[in-house]
Parts: structure tokens; C-alpha cells; sequence
């Protein structure tokens, strides 16, 4: 599961540069974030009914909550989700921008050269079929998906991602967030449960409280983010925003954000 989460944030945040323009980025990566406290909320309320409910139909006795089915209901909620994403979800309004032969098509990493992004990003082999349609280089079969990806992994510049101050940067600031996520996550219904006495069901109402306030928290600082862009561009929008000064905007919102776990 943690290696399937692991490409969430990073894929999210190269989706949100092709689709999003800089000035209602934060805005927009403040309402999906907000999605991930929605998804906890609603998982302190409901939890508690669906452990009830497959007491003695997930394997486990009949007088001991089902949280085993708890779980299978999720995996499965996860899974149907998948359909609609792998079918409608494109990586950009114009994902067909490197369309050629078969024969003058290298799949490797690129940079994405789009406003001040410099990530890599995967660039496919699009060919044009007989038929006119747009569509995936194929040619080889599996062994040529496993040199493909053996050419992506020895493209990568890995020596310079271990030098990048702005990898180990963010590598800090995301242990930073993680550690007050996944205490609060483990350890509040636990607390409550303890220090209060309280149920299973009980203690869910009372967890449900710091999601909220981060719902709430985020969605105000990316507004106010991308509002001081706008304020520092002089009304223009963000095209004569430096590189510099958008970082400088980003650093502060992320270094008030991670004060409080931090302390």
C-alpha cells in the first residue's frame, strides 16, 4: 500500500503543472490536499459502522469488530475508483505533443521547461496508426517495456538528486509533515481511548477535529498564497513574477505549516 501511495503527491503536483496556471496553483493544490483530510473525516465516521457490520464476516469471531472487512471495503473502494481515473485522467490538456515514428522515438526523461518546474517527467513514444488515431508505441512487447524502463532508471541523475539542496529540502519538509500526520492518525483514537475512557465510536467524533482545522488551514494559505502573487505581480498575473519571489512565497506558507510539528 505505502508503495502504491508513494507516487500520489509527486504525480499530483506534475499533473497540477500541465493543467494549472501558476497563479491558482496553490489554490488548487490546497483543494486536492483538503480531499486527503476529507477522506480522513469521513473515515473516523464511518469506520466504527463498518467494523460493526462485518463483525463475524471477515474471518475474525463474531463477538470482535470486523476490522479486517473494513479494510477489503476500502481496497475495494480503491479499486473502483481506479476505473474512471485509468480511462478519463490525462497528464495534460494536450497529452499527444510528441508524436513521430516509431523509429526517431526515445522514451526517457525530460524537463519539463514549464514556468519555474524543472522536474523530469516521462516522455512517451506517440505514434500515428494507419488509421489516423494517436496511440502508444507498442513495438516489442514486454521485453521492450522492461528496456524502457531500464533506460528511465539509468537516465534518472541520481548523483544529482543526492547533491540537490531543493531534494533534501523537500525531503525534510515532507518527514516533517509526515511524522505529525501519521501520530495523529495512530495515535489520537488511542489517546482519547485511554486518557478519556472513550469507545471506538466515541473517540472517532473527537479525532475528527485536527482534520477539520487542516481543511480548513490549507484551503485559507493556498488562497492567500496565490493572492500575494497576484498583489506582488501588480494585477499583470504572475508572468512578471521572478522565480525567486514565487519560491520565497511558497517557503513561507510551507515553513509556517511545519512550525507546529516541528515544535
Amino acid at each position: 500500500m505505502g508503495a502504491a501511495e508513494a507516487v500520489v503527491l509527486p504525480t499530483m503536483q506534475r499533473i497540477l503543472a500541465n493543467w494549472v496556471p501558476p497563479e491558482k496553483k496553490a489554490t488548487t493544490l490546497a483543494i486536492i490536499l483538503s480531499g486527503f483530510q476529507l477522506g480522513t473525516v469521513c473515515a473516523y465516521l464511518v469506520s466504527p459502522w463498518l467494523m460493526d457490520q462485518m463483525s463475524g464476516l471477515d474471518g475474525g469471531a463474531a463477538d470482535i469488530e470486523g476490522w479486517r472487512g473494513m479494510f477489503y471495503i476500502y481496497g475495494v473502494a480503491g479499486l473502483v475508483w481506479l476505473l474512471p481515473w485509468y480511462f478519463l485522467a490525462k497528464d495534460s490538456p494536450s497529452a499527444n505533443n510528441n508524436i513521430g515514428s516509431a523509429e526517431d522515438c526515445t522514451e526517457t526523461l525530460v524537463n519539463t521547461m514549464i514556468e519555474d518546474d524543472a522536474s523530469l517527467v516521462f516522455q512517451e513514444c506517440l505514434v500515428e496508426n494507419e488509421a489516423g488515431e494517436i496511440t502508444k508505441d507498442n513495438a516489442g512487447g514486454a521485453l521492450k517495456r522492461i528496456q524502457d524502463i531500464q533506460l528511465l532508471v539509468q537516465s534518472a541523475p541520481w548523483s544529482d538528486f543526492l547533491r540537490s539542496r531543493g531534494v533534501w529540502g523537500m525531503m525534510l519538509a515532507h518527514g516533517a509533515k509526515n511524522f505529525e500526520l501519521y501520530n495523529l492518525l495512530a495515535w489520537t483514537p488511542t489517546f482519547f481511548n485511554q486518557q478519556y475512557g472513550l469507545n471506538t465510536k466515541e473517540s472517532a467524533l473527537f479525532s475528527i477535529g485536527p482534520s477539520i482545522c487542516g481543511m480548513i488551514g490549507g484551503l485559507t494559505a493556498g488562497n492567500l498564497a496565490d493572492f500575494m502573487l497576484v498583489k506582488l505581480s501588480s494585477g499583470d498575473g504572475n508572468n512578471d513574477i521572478t522565480t525567486e519571489t514565487r519560491t520565497n512565497v511558497r517557503k513561507i506558507f510551507q515553513s509556517v505549516a511545519l512550525f507546529g510539528p516541528a515544535t
